[in-house]
């Protein structure tokens, strides 16, 4: 784990994308289950 020998800053960006990149995709799951249902429905 490299994680070990970077500063405590970049570590709080590195969480703070990796939280932004699985908000993003939750959204994305959103709008195709969204997308789906309207197909099925």
């Amino acid at each position: 784990m490299d994680l070990l020998i970077k500063p405590e800053k970049d570590l709080k960006k590195e969480i703070r994308d990796l939280e932004q990149d699985k908000k993003k995709t939750d959204d994305e799951n959103q709008l195709l289950l969204s997308f789906l249902l309207n197909e099925i429905g």
